[in-house]
Formats: C-alpha cells, structure tokens, sequence
C-alpha cells in the first residue's frame, strides 16, 4: 500500500511538472509573437516617416547605408519587393528613348506582374549564397557607398560581377520583342549592348536600389559558341582585356547552359570541365576565403532535347551543394507557361520577346535580370533584416562588424 501511494505521488507531481512546462512553453511563444508582431508595426509606422539622410551635399544627392538598409527591413520580403517594384520597373525600361512608350511601358509592366511574380520567382532559388560571402558583398557595397558620400575618402570600387557565358549571355537577339521597338543603327542583333540581361542587372542595382549610384560594376566577356571548358581556359589564362584585369570580380556567374548541354560528352561537362571552371573562377582572388562568390545561372534556352537539359540541371544542382555555390535557375520561372502553350506563338513571343529558339528576345533577357537581382536581394535581404530583428539597428557596416564578432 506504501509502494502505491509512493507511486501515486510521483506520478502526480511528474504530471505536474509536465503541465509546468507546457504553460511555460506556451507563454514564451505567445511572448515572440507579441514581440515580433510589435516590431512589424513599428517597422511599418517608421517607413511611412520622411528620411532626412537624402538631403543634398556639396550639390549633390547622397545615399546613405541606413537609407539602403531601411528598404529592406520593413515588412517582409514580400512586401519590400512590393515596395521596390516602381523602381523596378523603371529601371527596366530600356532602351530609356521609349520609357514613355505606352506599348512598351505596359508590356514590361505586364511581364513584371504577370510572369515575375515574387511567387514566381521564388521558384528560381535553388541553392542560396554562403552566407559569409553575402556578408563580403555588403562590406564591399557600405564601403562603396560612404565612398560615394565623401570623396575625400580612401578610394573603394564598386562592387564588381563578371559575367561568362556564350551567345545567349553576349545578347544576340537580346533586342527583339512584340512591341515594335526598333533596334539602334538597324542593328538585328543587339550584341553586348545594353540590352543584354548583364547590363539590365547593373541597370536594377544602381537605379533600383542606389538611387542612380555607380555602386556595382557588371562586366560581360559572354563569346559566341563558349562552354564551360572553353570558360575555365579564359579565366585560368586571364584571357580579357587588361582593363578586366586590373579589377579583382567580387562575383562571377556562370552562364553557359545553352552551350553545355549540347556537348557531345556530358560525362566530360560534370567530371572536368564544370569543376575546372568553378576552381578558375574561385582562384581568382587567392587571397579571399569568401569571394569571389560563384553562381551557376541556369537561363531559358530553346534548346527542345529537353532529356539533356534536365541532365544539365542535375549536374548543375549536385555541383552546387558539393561546392556550396549559389544555384539560380530562371527557366524554373517561366517554363510551366513557355511548354503549356507551346504551339502558341504569340504568347510565346509575349514571354520572352522572340519565338522559341535559343536566342530569345528582350523579354527573356529582361526576366533573367529580374531574376538573378531577386536572387540577391533575397540574399542580402535575409542578413540585412537577421540584424535589424536581433536589435541591431545599425545597418550595413556596423551590422557586419557585429557579425564578425560572433
């Protein structure tokens, strides 16, 4: 009878602490809840308030780094991309001659909303950067911008891409599209011109974001009929121009899928060349641990052996989780519409400004923009706002030296 009653209680107080435990479980959660939603509403309530760091200096008008981290902490990524759009879009409209172009506006406008959606987007994502890389480009941009603020200061450059890739990368037929627009000097091609998705890229980054600053330098050596091996051997001899030389890229992408994937010898493109292309990339700057950050960018490509381009997107996937590369594949965005309406030419040359071909049109190289800055802005976004939730409020350059301390 002792041993029952001895057992009873025992029960009866582990109950108890169990039941202890739970409540506590409980309150602490709805004390976050409480607690982050607060935060939002003061996030919002603090957006809508008018920023005095814009004001001008010495004639001009400066951007400063808690300007920059302010738009990419208010709400959720959703609602910052919303915030964005307008910039966005007007950042896109090139060439700049026809931005009041009703047809043209509102294609691009139609584009943006209707096929780069953010949720659209999302699909694009693959594999994130390494965290610690994104920390290397903020740095590299903090130090860029308070450059731009004092020229007084040490001199820093901007945040430098290169961009490899064949003649899908160097804008060939970047500038067809459904509108009417007409091709500068009756040129049909277009190539590397500001029409190709690099320099639509720069154009989102300096415009969208740094408010017509020169804070990221994007430069294209993309060559007609290159693949990643011919790719490796340009960056393991340096083969550019010696003004490319002079600066170190802080990132490098990756875009030569249309000309990978129709190589005779896939076993060669995952086992040889790919890797060499990734440690050329990376032996870019010996000295750095971090950077250059690598991107392996899958973009929409006409090519109809769809079998070797699904084998190309599982090489491309498996060598970015062994690497820990960032992994962006913009054919993810737009292919459920491109195939369901395959024997629809015009909603074809709607998406992507051209029939479908492996040269596509301005669209596609608009899209593809869109897409790699979503990918960064998502990258950065997600450090950026990390911070500010952890209380610490101060942004860019400060937020990353108390990274570095932990």
């Amino acid at each position: 009878a002792t041993n029952e009653t001895i057992q009873t209680e025992s029960t009866a107080k582990m109950k108890g602490v169990s039941c202890g435990l739970w409540i506590w479980s409980r309150a602490r959660r709805l004390a976050i809840t409480v607690a982050m939603v607060a935060h939002f509403l003061v996030s919002v309530k603090d957006a809508g308030k008018d920023n005095n760091n814009d004001s001008p200096t010495n004639g001009k008008n400066i951007i400063s780094n808690e300007q920059v981290c302010s738009s990419l902490i208010s709400g959720t990524i959703a609602n910052t991309w919303e915030k964005l759009s307008p910039d966005i879009l007007k950042a896109s409209y090139w060439p700049k001659e026809f931005s009041s172009n009703v047809n043209f506006t509102h294609w691009i406008d139609d584009l943006f909303f209707k096929y780069y959606h953010i949720h659209q987007l999302r699909r694009s994502s693959l594999y994130p950067a390494d965290p610690a890389a994104t920390k290397e480009l903020l740095r590299i941009i903090s130090n860029r911008i308070n450059y731009l603020n004092n020229e007084t200061s040490s001199f820093h450059p901007p945040l430098h891409i290169l961009v490899t890739g064949g003649s899908v990368t160097l804008g060939t037929k970047c500038g067809t599209n459904p509108v009417g627009i007409p091709a500068p000097g009756g040129k049909e091609f277009w190539v590397n011109t500001p029409c190709t998705w690099a320099s639509r890229l720069q154009n989102l980054f300096n415009e969208a974001l740094f408010k017509n600053k020169s804070v990221v330098k994007v430069t294209n050596i993309a060559a007609g009929g290159a693949s990643s091996e011919i790719a490796k051997v340009v960056l393991e001899y340096q083969l550019m121009t010696e003004e490319v030389k002079k600066v170190q890229p802080h990132v490098v992408i990756w875009s030569h899928a249309p000309n990978d994937a129709q190589e005779s010898d896939m076993n060669a493109i995952f086992y040889t060349h790919l890797p060499g292309f990734v440690n050329a990339a990376r032996n870019l700057n010996l000295c750095d641990e971090q950077l250059p950050m690598v991107i392996m960018l899958e973009d929409f490509y006409g090519y109809e052996d769809y079998s070797r381009v699904n084998m190309l997107s599982g090489y491309l996937s498996k060598l970015s989780s062994w690497y820990g590369l960032m992994n962006v594949n913009q054919a993810n965005v737009i292919n459920h519409e491109l195939w369901s309406n395959y024997d629809n030419s015009t909603r074809i040359s709607y998406i992507l400004g051209s029939e479908f071909e492996l040269h596509s049109g301005m669209g596609n190289h608009v899209g593809v923009a869109w897409t790699l800055f979503f990918n960064f802005f998502v990258g950065i976004y997600g450090l950026v706002h990390g911070w500010f939730i952890g209380g610490r409020h101060s942004c860019f350059f400060d937020a990353i030296e108390i990274l570095g301390a932990i």
